[in-house]
């Protein structure tokens, strides 16, 4: 007996039996109706433990449905930036082009108008790209066509494929790119000269 125990029964703390439920359907002896008893609160446990694993399973497969859904919707989020963003920068490469052609006719071209008019139009008119480089002495006048070629090789990569279509014959891409980049190195290269020109 515990000392919670007010009512001072020795049973209280062992299970109830309903023993005229037996009693009246069948002559079973204590021994029997404990033993079913008990057989039923085990019974009765563990069917709540199932019950508990079941509810905690729901839960599980409720959580794993709306990470699942989170990500999903992540991945489709990710996909429509990187499509706006390639419309984006295809929009502002066509802008410069065209803004480099209107600077070439009115007579104001950068260098960057001369490099890509000597490259379309294979008209040189004692102008090349490599001489100019290699004697630029302008670091930020370097600095900025490094740029612009950059935006051109991005341009060529944009003109090259459009949703997984072929725009342009393979051999032209790899033409013009291998163009822009080496020219690309190069600026680089003279980038460095002047920087440790300017270093000391």
């Amino acid at each position: 007996m515990t000392e919670e125990n007010e009512y001072h029964d020795e049973n209280l703390d062992e299970p109830y039996i309903w023993k005229k439920k037996f009693t009246k359907s069948q002559n079973l002896s204590d021994e029997q109706i404990n033993a079913i008893t008990k057989k039923n609160i085990q019974d009765m446990k563990y069917e709540l433990v199932k019950s508990k694993m079941r509810f905690m399973e729901r839960n599980r497969e409720k959580q794993f449905l709306e990470e699942q859904k989170v990500s999903q919707q992540n991945i489709l989020d990710d996909q429509y930036y990187t499509e706006w963003s390639k419309h984006v920068d295809k929009f502002n490469l066509e802008q410069e082009s065209l803004r480099s052609s209107i600077r070439f006719s009115q007579g104001r071209a950068k260098t960057i108008d001369k490099f890509k008019f000597y490259f379309e139009n294979k008209v040189s008119d004692g102008f090349c790209p490599v001489t100019y480089v290699e004697s630029c002495i302008d670091y930020n006048d370097l600095n900025e066509l490094c740029v612009d070629i950059e935006s051109i090789i991005n341009f060529e990569k944009n003109k090259l494929t459009e949703n997984g279509i072929l725009k342009i014959p393979h051999s032209e891409f790899q033409k013009n790119n291998e163009f822009w980049f080496n020219l690309k190195l190069i600026c680089s290269k003279q980038l460095n000269v002047l920087q440790k020109i300017n270093s000391l």
